[in-house]
């Protein structure tokens, strides 16, 4: 994702413990899985870091930035301890993997992070934001309903692996909706995007 002065925001992950880290909100390597997710903010002209992090999870799956130029990254996570306090789950769903929901300021400090799971296999695969600050994410999930019963067109599996997709708060600390999308097969997700003008949102 870039701002608008050209500065690039990138995430993606790293099996490196020296890493090349600059005003870290998250410094700990996680030796025990080998591999952890990293967010970077390149300035505009590609001379030098802004900020560079770990964030604690061993994917981290796309990135978009809202208009204060905060950067709103998704992935997936097997840590236990990622959530920052007054996030809407703070505790890991369980199974092998939980999505994983953080915003980063526009120097890097971590606002929140919240795990955004069940008790299966959950992946987080796209997001975008709205001028308000909501971000809304989109993933793929076999857990058969996520914690804290957040409304939705569907708030269970229709059957294996389905879609899913939902509305985060500006501060991390509520899900106004949560809903599952699929049919009784397996459902994944590659992308997802907001229309500014209409405020719809499209899943592929």
């Amino acid at each position: 994702a870039v701002d608008s002065s050209g500065a690039l925001v990138g995430t993606g992950f790293t099996s490196a413990n020296d890493f090349p880290l600059v005003n870290a909100a998250w410094s700990t390597f996680d030796a025990l899985v080998g591999q952890i997710a990293f967010v970077l903010k390149l300035s505009a002209d590609g001379r030098a870091l802004v900020y560079s992090t770990y964030l604690s999870g061993p994917v981290g799956s796309a990135v978009t930035l809202g208009g204060a130029g905060n950067a709103y990254v998704v992935g997936d996570t097997t840590a236990t301890a990622v959530a920052t306090p007054g996030a809407w789950q703070t505790i890991y769903g369980g199974g092998f993997k939980d999505a994983f929901v953080a915003k980063l300021s526009p120097a890097g400090a971590l606002v929140y992070s919240t795990f955004l799971g069940g008790s299966g296999y959950d992946m987080g695969r796209g997001i975008a934001v709205d001028s308000l600050g909501y971000a809304y994410v989109a993933g793929y999930t076999d857990s058969a309903s996520f914690p804290n019963s957040a409304p939705g067109a569907r708030t269970t599996n229709n059957g294996r692996y389905d879609a899913f997709l939902a509305k985060v708060s500006q501060d991390g600390s509520s899900v106004p909706w949560l809903t599952f999308l699929g049919g009784t097969g397996n459902e994944s997700v590659t992308a997802l995007v907001r229309d500014p003008s209409s405020g719809k949102l499209y899943i592929a």
